[in-house]
């Protein structure tokens, strides 16, 4: 199971939280998204997964598969 998240950079509201099986049909809609949107995708090794958008943009996107070991991180706005 994998989680893609959108997460607004001026409240850090969670505007889509969407479990998906599979890793490639989390990564096809994952690129939608960010296409979408016009953002880039970075690798997020420290997590394992990928992240776009972020500060300078209107939203965070997010893939990433949960673990027992890692909380899920709420990303703080300025």
């Amino acid at each position: 199971m994998y989680i893609i998240k959108i997460t607004r950079t001026t409240s850090g509201e969670v505007t889509l939280r969407k479990e998906v099986s599979g890793y490639t049909r989390a990564y096809n809609l994952f690129t939608e998204l960010c296409e979408e949107h016009g953002y880039n995708i970075q690798e997020n090794p420290m997590e394992g997964g990928y992240l776009a958008g972020g500060h300078s943009h209107d939203f965070i996107i997010e893939l990433y598969e949960p673990s027992d070991d890692i909380e899920e991180t709420q990303y703080e706005p300025f």
